[in-house]
């Protein structure tokens, strides 16, 4: 058989091994000619790649530049082979990181990823090439051996080489930690009060001081001023969800928030459920007859003190030329009785309808009550009570 025959051949081989490791013998629409055309661009350019590699393998091979011995043609392209895909995972793939834990998991996700691959394929050039291309031209050297052992450790060499100065071009540039971080945890799940998962946004608190109840409203996200609620819930005097009520089950129209009122944006509709519990719509002159008296809670934000942001990622929502960057912020929040020092590790979270929103504390001191309230961006909130002696 021809010998670019046989190269093409063994290309091919390869071409047909990275379809099926790397798209798992996926099919794809061809009804989109687009489809078609990146689909036959990127085999070609595999190909033609595969073939390059196996011909210059061959080529090292028949001119005495690469001993030949089986085992050390394979071993040569494995460590070429990895070294190169180091590099274009390095520069193209390889994402900013905190520290080197980080940078350790992609590391493995690298050889995870990749390192069968190029294993297989080191196999199949460097036996295809001994067995099938290999045409002596000269006598073997034995000096050439020793040379092609000394360029497996240079090759090695160079990776790790790499791999450092990767640490160093990657790793995030911060101001040092001068906490102690195990001292700070996440606000535990057994305090959580409410979390719409950002599908709702919570709004700030409002007192009903007469019957020493908190009002928590979970409203639409919207840019109008007045925006639609979804949902109401009254917290006791204890920090307990006392009880709530869906918008749906009053009506279908959309309710706002009026100083206590529940008012409907199309028609005389109105609601006292906050007051009252009662969920039977009256005219707008008797419901404001029965209004009581609310206060919308202030946060106090000199108890609330950020004192160190660890970035550990670009955040998905970055856009344009500004850097924005996930991590995790590290708070003080001085209460009434202690300094609770707490962490939120997703400062962006990626929210169901695509936008980022930056994650704060807000704390809400209840004076005449034996809870604090703290919300945590704008869909969840957590109960503080004094900690036990």
């Amino acid at each position: 058989m021809n010998i670019n025959l046989k190269t093409a051949l063994l290309a091919a081989i390869l071409l047909v091994f990275t379809y099926f490791y790397y798209l798992g013998g996926r099919t794809f629409n061809f009804l989109s000619l687009g489809t078609v055309i990146l689909f036959l661009l990127g085999c070609a350019v595999i190909l033609v790649l595969t073939t390059l590699l196996v011909g210059l393998v061959a080529y090292l091979l028949n001119s005495g530049v690469i001993y030949p011995n089986t085992g050390l043609a394979i071993s040569l392209t494995f460590v070429v082979l990895l070294f190169l895909f180091w590099l274009v995972y390095g520069f193209v793939q390889l994402p900013n990181f905190a520290d080197f834990s980080d940078y350790g998991i992609f590391i493995k996700q690298f050889l995870t990823s990749h390192l069968l691959y190029i294993a297989v394929s080191s196999v199949v050039i460097g036996s295809g090439v001994r067995l099938f291309l290999y045409r002596p031209l000269q006598t073997d050297v034995p000096e050439t051996m020793q040379g092609n052992i000394k360029f497996i450790f240079y090759i090695l060499a160079a990776l790790v080489l790499s791999v450092l100065s990767f640490y160093w071009m990657k790793k995030i540039k911060q101001a040092p930690m001068n906490i102690e971080e195990q001292a700070y945890h996440n606000l535990p799940l057994a305090q959580q009060l409410l979390d719409t998962k950002g599908i709702h946004i919570t709004s700030k608190p409002y007192y009903l001081p007469e019957s020493e109840e908190v009002i928590i409203l979970l409203e639409y996200p919207s840019s109008n001023k007045k925006v639609p609620i979804d949902q109401v819930f009254s917290i006791d005097k204890d920090g307990v969800i006392k009880d709530s009520l869906k918008i749906s089950d009053l009506t279908t129209e959309s309710l706002i928030f009026d100083n206590g009122l529940l008012v409907s944006q199309n028609s005389d509709k109105v609601y006292t459920w906050i007051f009252d519990r009662q969920t039977i719509a009256l005219d707008k002159d008797k419901a404001v007859a029965k209004r009581k008296e609310i206060v919308p809670l202030t946060e106090n934000a000199k108890a609330v003190a950020l004192v160190y942001f660890k970035k550990t990622e670009k955040a998905a929502c970055a856009t344009g030329t500004e850097e924005i960057w996930n991590g995790i912020k590290y708070y003080h929040i001085l209460t009434k009785q202690d300094t609770l020092k707490i962490k939120l590790d997703n400062v962006y979270p990626k929210a169901p309808y695509g936008q980022c929103i930056e994650q704060n504390v807000e704390y809400y001191p209840l004076e005449d009550l034996s809870y604090g309230l703290i919300r945590v961006g704008e869909n969840a909130y957590y109960v503080i009570t004094p900690q036990k002696k």
